[in-house]
């Protein structure tokens, strides 16, 4: 890249980080979509607001409004360790994901974990505010790690989940171009996660799936869109899931969930 086309793209990166919606996105996410931008021809100016639309598109439209980290924080400490379960269930409003788990979630975690005796890491891929949903799964791996594309939020789960009792382990990962590292991990969760990755990436969710080593990978989709409307969504992910199928080679097993499409891709 000349010092030119450098110079842009850091001037690109540093508009969209200016940007309170996107300041606390992970850097290289942001430079990735920008650097494609350029080479695609795109003018600073649009590419400015592109990476923001993508960066909405696959992210800030599951925020129901503003998180207050350090105000629910407080509250957290400030409530006794018995009440705590029901403090996280309250924080988890902001995330749409886990909003609309929040009424079932022992029953949601159940049907996520059916068939999976005591695994030993559980990596949480696209977390959300997923990982504070430990208290509820019937599963409790001696390691559980989650990573994401938000800086802020992941440091809000890892303090969070200290103080629910249940530790995470938390990292900042752009899986659209490529897995992490799995550590040792015998079960990964992708909930909700191949679309947010596809509209980045075509085809990035199958090639996230197929490279995965992990015995189990769990893989959901929604069926209703963010506005709370069908518009055939079963029907369209069970096509796509098709091809996540093949492309993985494993076997398939379908998943009972309330409100999610699941499935349990087995080794």
């Amino acid at each position: 890249m000349s010092a030119l086309d450098r110079a842009a793209l850091n001037e690109i990166v540093a508009q969209v980080r200016a940007a309170a919606k996107s300041r606390d996105i992970l850097p290289a996410l942001i430079e990735r979509l920008a650097a494609r931008e350029l080479s695609a021809g795109i003018a600073p100016r649009e590419a400015v607001k592109r990476v923001k639309r993508q960066l909405h598109q696959s992210g800030g439209a599951y925020f129901a409004g503003k998180p207050a980290y350090a105000r629910w924080l407080t509250a957290l400490e400030a409530a006794d360790p018995d009440a705590r379960p029901a403090e996280l269930a309250r924080q988890f409003t902001i995330h749409r994901s886990m909003a609309e788990r929040a009424g079932s979630l022992e029953a949601y975690y159940a049907g996520l974990f059916a068939g999976i005796e005591a695994p030993s890491c559980i990596l949480d891929l696209a977390c959300g505010l997923n990982p504070l949903g430990r208290p509820w799964m019937p599963v409790q791996p001696a390691r559980y790690r989650a990573c994401d594309i938000y800086l802020d939020m992941l440091d809000f789960v890892a303090r969070a989940s200290v103080l629910s009792g249940y530790g995470v382990e938390t990292f900042a990962h752009d899986l659209a171009a490529g897995a992490p590292d799995e550590v040792g991990a015998d079960v990964v969760l992708a909930l909700k996660t191949l679309p947010c990755l596809d509209q980045i990436e075509p085809g990035a969710g199958a090639r996230l799936v197929a490279g995965l080593a992990a015995r189990h990978v769990i893989v959901t989709y929604p069926l209703l869109s963010l506005g709370g409307r069908q518009k055939g969504m079963e029907a369209n992910y069970r096509r796509s899931f098709e091809g996540v199928a093949r492309a993985s080679g494993r076997q398939v097993s379908a998943l009972t969930l309330p409100g999610e499409l699941g499935f349990r891709l087995s080794r």
